[in-house]
């Protein structure tokens, strides 16, 4: 039952409009409530990352896509925890600024 709540909670509520468009998902959250949900699904910890870790590849992936010849090559992993140390810096930022951040300071001219 947890785990339906949570996906739930992840694809439906999950929505930022900002700059003109709506993000969609957990990148909408603030690194707070990404922190927080990590921390909390203790026991579902590899559902709960699997979770954040499609969003922010998906994310990762478009930026690419529109990148104007650059992208960040990286693993799941990697954009994963980068994001976590980026939101445990920065607790009231929202997620999908920081992974575009991160974007912009790893992503190489292809």
């Amino acid at each position: 039952m947890k785990k339906i709540f949570l996906v739930l909670t992840l694809l439906v509520s999950g929505f930022a409009a900002t700059d003109g468009y709506f993000i969609l998902g957990p990148g909408s959250y603030k690194c707070a409530k990404f922190l927080s949900d990590i921390d909390v699904d203790k026991n579902n910890r590899n559902f709960t990352k699997s979770m954040y870790q499609m969003w922010s590849t998906g994310y990762v992936s478009g930026l690419n896509e529109n990148g104007g010849g650059k992208s960040w090559d990286t693993s799941n992993e990697e954009i994963y925890y980068s994001w976590k140390r980026a939101c445990e810096d920065n607790p009231t930022h929202y997620s999908y600024r920081v992974v575009s951040r991160l974007w912009g300071k790893f992503a190489t001219k292809n």
